[in-house]
């Protein structure tokens, strides 16, 4: 009687990775995305166990602007650091915050706010919305988000 190959070992197939966007090539929709021209960069920062090539979305974000930079991990010295490039002036940077703040709770029309600490409108909305260079998204569980919130105290200057 001859022996069965392993059926466990016969089920798992290695699926090739995207070099683009990791996700396995089953999975993968690079053809699809055109980049977008915009004079905002785009930071992702991402909590390293938020890294999932099946599920995970901030390399394919990524792919849609043409100035976006991806980092993995939980801490860097710097804007500067994290981005790979000079940052001149971190207050024109924005953290994307979606958290508890509520624009409909304002007093604003706008889809699009920036907020203080307190969670209250900025004066002068439109120059400062008008003079962002970029923005640093934090990719991650809340929790995860939060950790890398208070692990990068230069966010505090953005």
């Amino acid at each position: 009687m001859s022996e069965q190959p392993n059926s466990t070992a016969a089920a798992i197939e290695t699926v090739e990775d995207c070099p683009h966007c990791g996700k396995p090539l089953p999975l993968c929709i690079c053809d699809s995305v055109t980049p977008i021209e915009s004079r905002i960069s785009l930071l992702i920062l991402q909590h390293p166990q938020e890294q999932d090539r099946a599920l995970g979305t901030a390399r394919l974000t990524a792919m849609h602007f043409k100035d976006a930079v991806v980092k993995i991990g939980l801490s860097w010295p710097s804007l500067s650091k994290a981005l790979g490039r000079p940052v001149h002036d971190p207050s024109r940077w924005a953290v994307l915050y979606l958290g508890s703040a509520k624009v409909s709770d304002l007093d604003t029309d706008a889809e699009i706010v920036a907020i203080n600490r307190k969670g209250e409108l900025e004066p002068h909305q439109r120059a400062i919305l008008g003079d962002i260079e970029g923005i640093v998204l934090l990719d991650g569980t809340w929790s995860q988000a939060k950790a890398l919130w208070w692990r990068n105290a230069w966010m505090l200057k953005c």
